[in-house]
Formats: C-alpha cells, sequence, structure tokens
C-alpha cells in the first residue's frame, strides 16, 4: 500500500468518507432531549427518509435510530437519545415498523456501509 492512494466509496453520485468520531448520545429528561430532537427532527426527515409506498413496513426502530445516527454524524449534531428521537418521531405521524419510508441520502449509504462490515 506503500505510495498508494485510497478512494472514497462511490455510491449513487456520491462520494462517502468513513468518518473516525465518536458518537455521544444525550442523556437527560424526556423533556429535554425532545426539545433538540424536535429542532433537528425536521431536518432529518427531510433530508434522510422518503415515502416508498411499495413498502409494507418501512423502517423499524434499529434502522430509524441508525439512520439518524449516521446523520447526525455527517451534520456535525450531537446524537439525542432514541426516545428522544421516536418521540420527536411520533409528533410528526411516523411510526417505527409501520410507516412506508425509505432510506435517502448520504446517510442511507454512511449506515449501510457501517452496518455491512464486508461491504467495506
Amino acid at each position: 500500500m506503500t505510495g498508494q492512494r485510497r478512494r472514497p466509496w462511490i455510491l449513487s453520485g456520491y462520494t462517502l468518507v468513513k468518518p473516525v468520531v465518536a458518537v455521544t448520545v444525550r442523556v437527560g429528561s424526556e423533556s429535554e432531549g425532545a426539545d433538540v430532537s424536535t429542532t433537528c427532527c425536521g431536518e432529518f426527515v427531510r433530508e434522510a427518509v422518503s415515502r416508498d409506498s411499495g413498502s409494507d413496513h418501512g423502517l423499524c426502530r434499529e434502522q430509524l435510530f441508525g439512520l439518524y445516527t449516521s446523520w447526525c454524524l455527517l451534520n456535525h449534531r450531537p446524537v439525542d437519545s432514541p426516545d428522544a428521537l421516536f418521540t420527536a418521531l411520533r409528533q410528526k405521524g411516523i411510526i417505527p415498523g409501520h410507516n412506508t419510508l425509505a432510506m435517502k441520502g448520504p446517510a442511507a449509504a454512511d449506515y449501510i456501509l457501517a452496518s455491512s462490515p464486508a461491504l467495506t
């Protein structure tokens, strides 16, 4: 590998780099976490998920939180607790496992690569 430059992953027109950062999950009262989550939850939904009418179950809790974690890391945002995220999503009418959502954008690619080490 000496003298060779590693190329970033390319997926659907996005250049992906695997961030090397620590993840900090906020811990606190539910209302405290929900306030922060509600603020960026709308951005997360706009940028990282889309409706997929062909989906029977949509995204489950694990997938939504993993996608959210990737979105936060890529956007240099603190990661709220799962409870805070799901409270904010419920306020938007999104119920894990009972929705028609699909992943999209750079956060989707990051989540897929992070959860499938064989692809890296």
